[in-house]
């Protein structure tokens, strides 16, 4: 094998950078207003916009994000609150 002995080798379709997933969210509470989900840096990944109203659960796929970061999950309930969240978790 190439490992043990000199030689070259040729690569088709090869890619060599950040790997990428899909952010899966599943929400659930009383009076989601709004939900936004934004990056380590403050920059909105993904935002819902105004939900209806009495909006009891927001299921939602992000994809093609990068792994290189964490991500904040913002909710906006009617009260006026906001519930926060970080994946991964430990931020």
């Amino acid at each position: 094998g190439s490992y043990f002995e000199r030689g070259s080798m040729d690569f088709d379709d090869a890619f060599m950078g950040l790997a990428r997933t899909t952010l899966k969210l599943r929400i659930d509470g009383k009076a989601l207003t709004k939900v936004a989900v934004k990056n380590a840096a403050g920059s909105v990944c993904w935002e819902s916009g105004a939900l209806p109203p009495k909006t009891r659960r927001l299921v939602q796929a992000i994809p093609d994000l990068p792994t290189d970061t964490c991500y904040q999950v913002v909710v906006e309930r009617a009260s006026g609150k906001e519930a926060v969240k970080w994946y991964p978790d430990g931020k």
